[in-house]
């Protein structure tokens, strides 16, 4: 599909207009309303906490939102500048370098004008939203791109514009392409052959035509139930047979519409290696529900790549139940811009295959050990990898193969180097169950004392972990929230759920507090969470889900977690990490009063990447 740009480099007008399709597609025209004038709604909203972009499009028109942004390029044109204490002076001296436009006028329609971004209000050099000729160039190229893209800012180039097409993907409800933008990167180019007559720096007043194309391909995949009885649909996931790469970092290089995988840039601009995924899931945000002989219906963002070679490329059907797997070969190379319909009749489910991670069988060595300070989590040194002697550094569970382990610390003010130690936070495996101790020399304690056997763990057992750090984004916070992953690399799955525990420390501060932080009431209102954040192979973000280790926010509120207690963690979709939070309504200036501790246990994976 392509979106057709008239651009006004004088007035800054980008009038939209219709094209002949959006996609080029396999399968049948859709019949037309009656009461819609040959328009057919699809809305295309973009979701999360991104600010920049949210397109929609309706029938064969694209359609521009209110907070959408662009960005341009020209190595060669000038643009126009000014400085607030000299407003009658302009400049040109720099050229149009991933500029930032906005809508100006037009929201909802198909012909808006843009506009400057206001994000450069008060900068300087202040755009005008004007671009002058060069008279050295023969020609002026111009590049376009929609979302834009933030990262590096002005260090982005036009050759190595970064994308990443996250291997876990959104959606809805069947057939529903309301997040179709958080995935959809366009782009153009055009050309402007100088005139004889043009002034160097003098302002162009031409217009730019751009016809936009898509850098992704897109699989639309019809799931039929033909089980004895109604299914619910979580998602379905491509997998390449070669290892060819479907998601993950992009650079996109505008002058020749190439996509490179595999790569990103840094903050200079730099081209660096990224990380690429040879699988793409997309799942529901609720799961649907598909009667007997009904259908559900999913979109799949993909790489254009040739899967015509293998039979061995794997689409898998996810329910609640179980799942199905179809082997896939393509028909034909994907093309960018184009869909590509598949239809799977789901007719008998496989269990998942399931591992928890209980750390009963962990060796003795790797626990906090000595006290229940845990003195052997600090004692590490810097170029150690793995346990030795009497220091823990990470542990490699081999049912779920996750990564349990403490984190960096940069130790400026003593040896000015950087090593593994639970000041950095982390994950410390422990035993420790003292009840009475208010004080960090007891952070490695669970509160908990099971009635028969007198161990702190969950369902009565020995082992947990302890989960310690956070990072509230504050001028004086650090960033060490702990977390735990699957240590081949790519590797995704569901945490299905964990159990989760306050800690003694933490407890007995909720409910006395000490010398940081307050006693919680419900007179204040008070609350302390803990939130897990599921982020997939390509390292975006698929969704968090938090649980109130005190909750004094109405007066029917439980307050201070008590015990052992499950958390469902599913709605984080298959992950490879899952990084670990903490909030509270106990902060100051410097952060949280209420220490950032909980202990975990009974890890629940389902590998949904069946192979």
């Amino acid at each position: 599909m392509k979106r057709y740009i008239i651009y006004a480099l004088l007035g800054c007008a980008l009038v939209l207009g219709s094209c002949a399709k959006d996609f080029d597609t396999d399968s049948p025209a859709p019949v037309v309303p009656d009461n819609q004038e040959g328009i057919i709604p699809m809305s295309l909203t973009m979701s999360g906490e991104q600010a920049a972009t949210r397109t929609d499009m309706v029938g064969n028109r694209v359609l521009w939102n209110e907070n959408d942004r662009l960005g341009i390029f020209s190595p060669e044109a000038y643009y126009e500048w000014k400085m607030s204490f000299l407003p009658d002076n302009l400049y040109y001296n720099n050229p149009v370098n991933n500029v930032c436009m906005e809508i100006g006028s037009g929201a909802g329609s198909a012909a808006a004008t843009f506009k400057i971004s206001s994000v450069y209000e008060g900068d300087t050099p202040e755009y005008t939203g004007r671009w002058g000729w060069n008279t050295k160039s023969e020609q002026l190229n111009f590049y376009m791109y929609y979302p834009y893209q933030e990262a590096a800012k002005a260090a982005t180039k036009p050759t190595a514009l970064p994308f990443t097409l996250p291997s876990a993907q959104k959606q809805s409800g069947s057939d529903n392409t309301g997040r179709f933008s958080e995935y959809d990167l366009v782009y153009a180019s055009t050309v402007l052959d100088l005139p004889a007559e043009a002034a160097d720096k003098s302002v162009i007043e031409d217009n730019l035509i751009f016809d936009f194309d898509h850098a992704f391909a897109v699989l639309k995949i019809t799931v039929g139930n033909y089980t004895a009885g109604a299914a619910t649909v979580t998602g379905v996931r491509l997998a390449s047979g070669d290892g060819q790469p479907l998601a993950g970092n992009f650079t996109l290089d505008l002058t020749t519409g190439s996509l490179t995988s595999g790569q990103t840039i840094d903050a200079s601009g730099a081209v660096v290696e990224g990380v690429s995924s040879s699988s793409v899931t997309t799942t529901f945000d609720e799961g649907v529900e598909v009667a007997r002989y009904q259908s559900a219906v999913l979109y799949l963002f993909v790489n254009p790549v040739d899967l015509t070679a293998t039979d061995t490329n794997v689409l898998t059907v996810y329910t609640t139940d179980g799942y199905q797997q179809f082997a896939f070969k393509a028909s034909r190379a994907f093309e960018p811009g184009k869909i590509y319909t598949r239809s799977l009749t789901v007719r008998e489910l496989e269990t998942y295959p399931t591992a928890t991670l209980d750390f009963e069988s962990v060796d003795a060595k790797y626990l906090a050990g000595q006290t229940s300070y845990g003195a052997n989590l600090y004692n590490a040194e810097k170029d150690k990898t793995s346990y030795e002697g009497d220091q823990f550094i990470s542990y490699t569970d081999p049912a779920t193969g996750l990564v349990i382990g403490i984190n960096d610390y940069n130790d400026t003010y003593v040896t000015m180097s950087t090593y593994k130690s639970f000041f950095g936070g982390g994950l410390a495996i422990s035993q420790w169950n003292d009840m009475t101790q208010n004080s960090y020399l007891n952070q490695c304690s669970v509160y908990c004392k099971d009635a028969s056997t007198g161990k702190g763990g969950a369902d009565g057992s020995s082992t947990f972990a302890v989960a310690y750090g956070y990072d509230d984004g504050s001028a004086y916070s650090t960033d060490n929230r702990s977390s735990f992953y699957f240590a081949e690399a790519g590797r995704e799955a569901v945490i299905s759920s964990l159990c989760v525990c306050n800690t003694t420390y933490v407890h007995l501060c909720l409910k006395d507090g000490n010398s940081f932080s307050t006693p919680m009431s419900y007179d204040k209102n008070d609350y302390f969470r803990v939130t897990f954040t599921g982020i997939d192979a390509a390292g975006a973000q698929t969704g968090s889900v938090a649980y109130y280790l005190a909750d004094f926010r109405t007066e029917s509120a439980p307050g201070i977690a008590e015990g052992w207690n499950k958390v469902d963690l599913s709605p984080l979709g298959s992950v490879h990490k899952v990084v670990i939070n903490f909030e509270g309504s106990d902060s100051g200036e410097y952060g949280l009063n209420t220490p950032a501790y909980c202990a975990i246990d009974n890890i629940e994976v389902r590998f949904t990447s069946v192979e």
